[in-house]
């Protein structure tokens, strides 16, 4: 499990939002401790959601969302490539026909459920004041994420398309279809997302914290795969194996 799936789980838990009337910004900076052979990581990623668009910057990997033009960008900055798909992404199509047959049930094996519970339980998080969300994600697979978020509705920022939007990440990572409905009942952004994955005996803890967030424009080509890269046909296998985003 290395970089893409750390990232992916990071924005799943941070895609927690209302429509968006001018770009914002967010600015995130996000720990996770080591697992199954990766290093340690801590990495500063910066969302810009503009309308039918979203730029998730920063990091081993960084995403594009043009849901104007129905497809995700993925982005690998040190290798200089990207790939590109379709929204809504059907990962199933991407993987090599030997594979076809044993999708099904892989997918049936790594589907998520998800309960999210709203506690009574606040606190003031820098300039914001938050309240406590619970959520516990599991799969037949023995996968499970026990997500501490801090929800705030001071940030100024309309969080329903910043939700909706990141919500197309999740379909990069098999089984978390289900997960977006439930996470839509979180009313705010989270501020605060404390992560404990456990999985294969294995168990790491993971927090990502917003730093800043506020509405301006965003810079010329934010929403543009930036020029000098070279395209390259999406393989899911290896994304799992150099998992990047976001994470996640």
């Amino acid at each position: 499990m290395k970089a893409i799936r750390i990232t992916l789980l990071l924005a799943v838990a941070a895609a927690l939002a209302a429509p968006v009337l001018a770009d914002s910004v967010i600015t995130m900076k996000s720990h996770s401790d080591p697992i199954m052979g990766q290093p340690a990581r801590d990495e500063t990623t910066t969302t810009w959601v503009g309308k039918d668009r979203m730029a998730r910057l920063g990091g081993d990997t960084s995403f594009i969302i043009r849901s104007d033009l129905k497809k995700l960008y993925i982005i690998d900055p040190v290798a200089k490539t990207y790939s590109e798909l379709d929204l809504p992404v059907d990962m199933t199509k991407y993987f090599p026909p030997e594979m076809q047959a044993q999708i099904g049930a892989m997918m049936q094996q790594m589907k998520m459920t998800a309960k999210i519970t709203p506690t009574a339980e606040a606190k003031k998080i820098g300039a914001w004041n938050t309240k406590l969300y619970k959520a516990e994600i599991a799969n037949a697979m023995g996968m499970k994420l026990d997500i501490d978020m801090w929800v705030s509705k001071d940030l100024g920022i309309d969080a329903t398309a910043y939700r909706d939007l990141a919500n197309s990440l999740q379909g990069l990572q098999l089984g978390f279809e289900d997960v977006a409905k439930e996470m839509a009942k979180i009313d705010g952004i989270s501020v605060l997302t404390e992560t404990t994955m456990s999985i294969m005996g294995n168990t790491m803890k993971s927090r990502e914290e917003v730093v800043s967030a506020e509405t301006k424009a965003a810079p010329a080509g934010t929403y543009d795969v930036p020029p000098g890269l070279t395209k390259e046909t999406f393989n899911p296998m290896k994304g799992a194996q150099n998992a990047g985003g976001g994470g996640k």
